[in-house]
């Protein structure tokens, strides 16, 4: 069978590689004829460059820049045709040529002000037009930290044309169910996101990054949070690293590890701390212990991924809601990370990995026999 993955896959966010490469990879690994459709938005496409060029490290910032196509091309197969534009007839054509299309694992399904969004509004071709016709699969498709009340009547009406054209509906999260629900009851499963399915390829990322004394990783934008989890860090003696840039890290590598050494990085570390959904994932998956915190004020009222993600893995105990983030003190967040620590089960963590990859696994089987 001939399959297009339709996701956020040209962006400089490391799990967002990694969630399409989960997904290809798999589905090579089947037997099938595999193309990642070579679509970006424009508005992400302007809102991610005009980041890199205006970082404090621009020579960093360039680096990324050079180096991201070359990557994807040599780990993907991209789609002959590539198209960057928010036009949504000039984009419906890149979906053409397909047995089945699937659209996920990311923020595809977001609703979100143009500032915000990477996607443009709706109608969009990730709410697949009714003129496709193909086998049409959502595959973990999340809206996480959305606003659908920005949407009219004549936009509900699209998504609810559209999600009822489908073969099959998977959702990578309960707060994206609700709101699809909402707007179209159908026959939604709630899966997890791709990256539990496969093993990745083994780098040896901490010799080649000279990591030879116990570290922790670091990656919490919030500079209070930041320094609090240092300091615990320093007095058990661990280095500090951030996968990205962190003020209080030992060790920055923003720019210096490619998204295979990102996602390996945490199989070494002694702990983490991370705002991270794919850091969260990527702990989990190299056993370390790991506090996964929801900084953003959206989730004081909102369910975020990770939380769903955690609760429905019977680890919600690993997560620092909102409210805890703002409020924590010094020594409670000592006693927290002693907990985590004293608490962790490897054997139930593994079992839980294995529940994740069989639920999102047998939902793509299913979904294209």
């Amino acid at each position: 069978m001939k399959i297009g993955i339709l996701t956020y896959h040209d962006t400089f966010n490391a799990g967002a590689f990694l969630q399409t490469y989960a997904t290809f990879k798999y589905l090579v690994d089947l037997g099938h004829d595999v193309e990642v459709i070579d679509y970006c938005p424009m508005s992400g496409f302007i809102k991610e460059r005009k980041t890199k060029i205006k970082t404090k490290q621009p020579l960093l910032g360039l680096k990324s820049l050079l180096t991201k196509r070359p990557f994807l091309k040599k780990h993907l197969n991209l789609s002959k045709k590539r198209i960057v534009s928010n036009d949504f007839d000039k984009s419906k054509a890149i979906l053409e040529g397909y047995d089945a299309v699937l659209v996920g694992a990311d923020t595809v399904f977001e609703v979100k002000h143009d500032k915000a969004a990477f996607a443009p509004q709706v109608p969009n071709i990730y709410y697949f037009p009714e003129t496709l016709k193909c086998r049409k699969i959502a595959f973990a498709a999340s809206a996480d930290a959305s606003d659908f009340t920005l949407l009219n009547q004549t936009q509900r009406g699209y998504i609810s044309s559209s999600l009822n054209d489908f073969h099959a509906l998977s959702i990578r999260d309960t707060f994206t169910l609700s709101e699809l629900q909402d707007i179209v009851p159908a026959d939604y499963e709630l899966i997890f996101d791709p990256t539990f399915m496969i093993d990745f390829p083994q780098i040896d990322v901490a010799q080649k990054l000279g990591l030879t004394e116990d570290f922790a990783v670091l990656n919490i934008p919030s500079p209070k949070l930041s320094q609090k989890f240092a300091e615990v860090f320093r007095k058990k003696g661990w280095k500090i690293v951030s996968p990205t840039r962190n003020r209080f890290a030992d060790i920055n590598l923003n720019g210096r590890v490619n998204p295979f050494e990102w996602a390996e990085l945490y199989k070494h570390a002694k702990f983490t701390a991370t705002d991270r959904f794919h850091g969260t994932i990527f702990s989990l998956k190299g056993n370390c212990p790991v506090i996964s915190v929801d900084s953003l004020s959206l989730y004081e009222n909102q369910m975020s991924k990770k939380e769903d993600m955690l609760k429905r893995l019977q680890l919600e105990h690993i997560l620092m809601d909102y409210n805890k983030a703002s409020n924590i003190s010094s020594v409670d967040l000592v006693n927290l990370v002693d907990e985590v620590i004293a608490g962790w089960d490897d054997d139930f963590v593994e079992q839980q990995l294995h529940f994740a990859k069989k639920v999102s696994t047998e939902f793509l089987l299913k979904s294209l026999s």
